[in-house]
């Protein structure tokens, strides 16, 4: 159990790092640091991956945090708030919600390589967040694959576009 100074601490993450990536607008390198980020904030990132209980431990105040800094750096074009909007707009359709946000083109998920690092991707293409996923004794590669994404998306605190 971590003392309340602890969890202060952790909420007062330094995002300088991130701002940083952000502003110059270093896409990818930003999603990257923002993965980092979210398993620091649920105390995974010696694992460095995520099971759905796990987001759960992220405090409100680091996601919404994280999110902010992604729309404002993006003209709201990128953050957790946006692709909460378009999950809740496509129905939980896990599929639907790729296609919509661009992680899905001619009906095939993308490799993180071919994602769109940039303005120009579809609304709410990232953050992404590149993290392993356990498959057994292997672990897989995959933004995509991954109930901690649905649970990341279906919490109830975080917000969402109006």
């Amino acid at each position: 159990m971590l003392a309340s100074h602890q969890i202060a601490r952790d909420e007062d993450e330094d995002y300088t790092d991130l701002k940083h990536l952000l502003a110059t607008h270093q896409w990818q390198a930003a999603d990257r640091a923002t993965a980092y980020l979210i398993l620091q904030g649920a105390q995974r990132e010696l694992e460095g991956w995520l099971r759905p209980e796990d987001i759960a431990r992220i405090s409100i105040h680091h996601l919404t945090t994280l999110d902010r800094l992604w729309l404002e750096f993006s003209g709201d074009r990128f953050g957790f708030s946006v692709q909460k909007q378009i999950w809740h707009e496509t129905e939980e359709n896990y599929t639907q919600f790729g296609d919509r946000i661009g992680w899905r083109q001619d009906d095939s998920w993308l490799n993180y390589s071919d994602l769109t690092f940039g303005l120009q991707a579809n609304l709410g293409h990232l953050p992404a967040l590149p993290l392993p996923v356990p498959l057994g004794k292997e672990r897989v590669f995959s933004f995509v694959l991954g109930k901690w994404r649905i649970a990341l998306l279906s919490r109830q605190d975080l917000p969402h576009l109006c």
